[in-house]
């Protein structure tokens, strides 16, 4: 909770500066970087972490030698609060994406304060500079001063190979590297004062399974402190879309999450919404999401408690010291599915 990386690309290398503001005071610091070239071009990105950060209201910015622009955010650290607000995307994947910075300003607007932005993967078509790009304008108004908490979904590997993350991921998302050896950065887990959150990269089940079996468990059992515990994974234990199965989720991982009682599991792929579970029932619930204009339809409706299919959607989660509330919301922000979970 007290740390943060950044992250931004360039076109060309440049000797770009992070400087970090607190009560006027300034710190200058050198970030790393690392340049991909793939087929879709070349990439120049820079990231930085910063570990241990105190609690207050910070400013930032990046500057170049001899560039005109400057890259500015803002962020702040609370150690402890009284509740938390996150935003919750599920598959983005739009070729067609000339709809998108509309809609995710739209999102912007109502939801300007969360505490950060959580991604189920495939947030792009596939690993290249324009559907990068598409992705960073569309989110822009967010990305300066939201965090954004992601796992890799298919769309971001290399078509044909799921051994192969697009190269620019683990630099564009310099995430947690508490994970697996073998994940690190991919598979991690983020400690809020009221919630922890668990990224899992799902992609890599079928090599790694023992391990982040293992991993989990271990995860899990640390769990003395935390009010609220919530999963996040690509593929799901339920599918939605008809003909999907994801035994190494629904016979592997699933077994553990109820086991330790895990309040939510967050999926998406099926690009469609369901929710399986609610407060009456065992938990963990799960919550399949899409926020993609391209749709599945849902194949059995009455193997969930709530489904949909047909436009964008998204959801909010809100967490106080007692209480899970999570809302789903229409792409013209009606309310279609929402419940509440007591502290387990």
């Amino acid at each position: 909770m007290r740390d943060r990386s950044f992250s931004w690309v360039n076109g060309t290398e440049l000797p770009f500066q992070f400087t970090l503001v607190r009560d006027s005071v300034e710190v200058v610091y050198q970030p790393s970087h690392s340049t991909q070239v793939t087929g879709g071009g070349t990439t120049h990105s820079y990231n930085l972490r910063l570990k241990g950060l105190t609690d207050g209201e910070y400013q930032c910015y990046i500057i170049a030698k001899d560039v005109p622009d400057t890259l500015r955010g803002a962020f702040s650290i609370q150690s402890q609060c009284t509740d938390l607000d996150f935003l919750l995307i599920g598959d983005i994947q739009d070729g067609k994406w000339s709809e998108d910075p509309a809609f995710f300003k739209e999102l912007h607007d109502r939801y300007a304060d969360v505490d950060a932005v959580l991604f189920v993967g495939d947030m792009i078509e596939r690993p290249h500079d324009q559907y990068w790009s598409m992705f960073s304008t569309s989110l822009a108004p967010f990305s300066k001063h939201i965090p954004f908490i992601p796992v890799p979904g298919n769309h971001e590997y290399l078509l044909g190979g799921l051994s192969s993350l697009g190269k620019r991921y683990i630099y564009a998302y310099p995430m947690p590297t508490n994970g697996p050896d073998n994940k690190k950065g991919r598979t991690y887990y983020i400690d809020y004062p009221l919630v922890r959150i668990i990224g899992l990269d799902t992609n890599m089940l079928v090599t790694n399974y023992f391990s982040t079996k293992s991993w989990l468990k271990n995860v899990l059992d640390m769990l003395a402190h935390s009010p609220f515990t919530i999963v996040m994974g690509h593929h799901g234990v339920h599918s939605v879309r008809k003909g999907r199965s994801n035994p190494l989720m629904k016979y592997g991982i699933d077994p553990i999450l109820r086991e330790y009682n895990v309040d939510l599991l967050l999926q998406g792929h099926d690009h469609a919404y369901s929710r399986n579970g609610s407060s009456n029932s065992s938990r963990p619930i799960y919550i399949t999401q899409s926020t993609s204009m391209k749709c599945y339809a849902v194949g059995d409706p009455d193997d969930h408690d709530a489904s949909f299919s047909g436009e964008r959607m998204y959801s909010q989660i809100h967490i106080t010291s007692d209480t899970l509330y999570f809302y789903s919301f229409k792409q013209d922000h009606t309310l279609f599915d929402s419940f509440k979970l007591p502290r387990n």
